[in-house]
């Protein structure tokens, strides 16, 4: 069974003890060095208790078996995220409580899918992100693009207009219009890469807003590689009105590299709003609606993508829909300060947020 990160606890309080990320190390060992594929899903820590009568949007409580499985198993084989040594690989598995980020992790199928379409098949090249030697390279050529050593940096990339500054302000803790925002604007505000400090509340992290794709000065034919994506610790690719092949294919690029990766539709709220108006139905339809929508439009991009029916799923997963208000109003607090319930029209944003906390070391 794939898992989502859907089908983790929300942990209560913020007691959490810290534990190392499931992100990658970016230490000698260079990037992506150990951000691991696995053939088959970790069955130890899936569950099939979902409850689908509250909607595509529910999360799902761990039962108690598994809460102890998974608990047992993490003791045993949680030795430390982050590291290659040796040869050894060094897998950490995400305690009871803990948003995880396995989801990002992509079986052999979708790795072979990934990498005909970057390396024309699925080996040798397509595993040149686990080489020593390639990961000193990138390590390299990090330091000649500037990006600083203390800090991991996230990419946020995607088509022309489709909301990546409005995302970059938001996890700044930012409006758009407040002092020292990235630039916004109904057409491509951002000429070259931007770099602009997260929030806090994240740790170290860097965001690069990369210039939109699918314009003249930035055309979307090699995207990724004129971007330079592989450099990145994680890469948010955000789309707006609709998924399409831009968004298809750096996921593809990115999934290749063994980079972690999360798709991004922004503006949720206007989306909602938009259904709410047009379809005269109450709030809580339209979110459904919104959901169950724009996740099967975004599988079938997949489909003309030729990923094959049963990895469907797995590669959706990677899928998130957020909304700048709740995003940037969760941000700018710590999560024992969030409130118990999730806003109307919230969706996705407390798990991105989760996640870039892990990233930048700050996992409460």
């Amino acid at each position: 069974m794939t898992l989502s990160y859907r089908d983790y606890p929300e942990a209560e309080g913020d007691s959490r003890p810290g534990t190392p990320s499931s992100f990658p190390d970016h230490s000698s060992e260079g990037p992506h060095a150990n951000f691991l594929s696995s053939d088959t899903p970790n069955e130890e820590t899936g569950s099939d208790s979902r409850d689908d009568s509250t909607g595509p949007s529910s999360k799902t409580r761990w039962s108690e078996k598994v809460r102890r499985g998974a608990t047992t198993a993490g003791k045993g084989l949680a030795v430390g995220v982050g590291s290659i040594v040796a040869g050894a690989v060094y897998v950490a598995m995400t305690p009871v409580g803990f948003i995880s980020t396995s989801f990002l992790q992509a079986s052999e199928s979708v790795l072979d899918w990934a990498r005909r379409a970057e390396f024309g098949s699925g080996e040798s090249e397509g595993k040149k992100a686990r080489n020593p030697e390639q990961a000193k390279d990138i390590g390299k050529e990090r330091d000649r693009e500037g990006f600083e050593k203390e800090f991991r940096h996230v990419a946020v990339c995607g088509p022309a207009g489709s909301g990546k500054s409005s995302i970059i302000n938001a996890l700044m803790g930012l409006r758009n219009k407040d002092d020292g925002a990235a630039n916004t604007g109904f057409v491509e505000t951002t000429e070259r890469q931007e770099k602009y400090p997260a929030h806090p509340s994240f740790g170290r992290i860097m965001l690069h807003d990369c210039p939109g794709a699918g314009t003249i000065r930035c055309p979307a034919e090699n995207y990724s590689k004129t971007q330079k994506l592989h450099l990145f610790d994680m890469v948010l690719i955000v789309h707006g009105d609709r998924s399409g092949e831009i968004e298809v294919a750096t996921m593809r690029f990115c999934i290749a590299r063994q980079l972690p990766c999360v798709v991004l539709r922004s503006r949720s709220d206007e989306f909602i709003n938009r259904i709410k108006r047009d379809d005269d139905v109450e709030t809580c339809e339209a979110k459904d609606m919104y959901v169950k929508d724009s996740l099967e439009a975004f599988k079938d991009e997949l489909r003309r993508a030729l990923l094959s029916e049963k990895d469907l799923d797995q590669v959706a997963n990677r899928y998130m829909l957020v909304n700048n208000h709740d995003l940037r109003g969760l941000t700018i607090k710590p999560r024992n300060q969030w409130p118990t319930h999730k806003g109307e029209i919230e969706i996705d944003e407390r798990n991105l947020i989760e996640f870039l906390r892990h990233l930048g070391g700050r996992a409460a």
